[in-house]
């Protein structure tokens, strides 16, 4: 009897053994979630994806003809002082068009010489 009792524990001992190292192959052995799109969302999110780099070029190309306009309005403005005989030194107020001499800038105060 006693080595019957003596081999059930050590069955027992075994089966317990080898669920918690099931356990813990499981815990430990897991890799991480996977987040898998359906087809349909991936291809709504490639929509949206092209759409936006769409709306990137366009701006890209808007940023480049806003700077040849500005550069042009310059050349302009350069070229109506020359043809107009006026100084190249004007300011231009780019919302009414007036041009205008530039404020004077204050003069720095005076430091008196120090004597020695």
């Amino acid at each position: 009897m006693k080595h019957r009792k003596s081999d059930l524990y050590f069955v027992l001992a075994v089966v317990v053994t080898f669920m918690l190292c099931i356990g813990i192959v499981k815990i430990f052995g897991q890799t991480k979630k996977s987040y898998e799109l359906t087809e349909i969302q991936k291809l709504r999110l490639e929509v949206k994806q092209k759409d936006a780099q769409l709306a990137q070029q366009t701006a890209a190309i808007a940023q480049s003809r806003f700077q040849s306009a500005v550069t042009d309005f310059n050349d302009q403005v350069k070229a109506i002082e020359k043809e107009n005989g006026w100084p190249e030194t004007l300011q231009v107020d780019p919302n009414t068009l007036a041009f205008r001499e530039p404020p004077e800038l204050p003069k720095a105060p005076e430091v008196p010489a120090s004597g020695k």
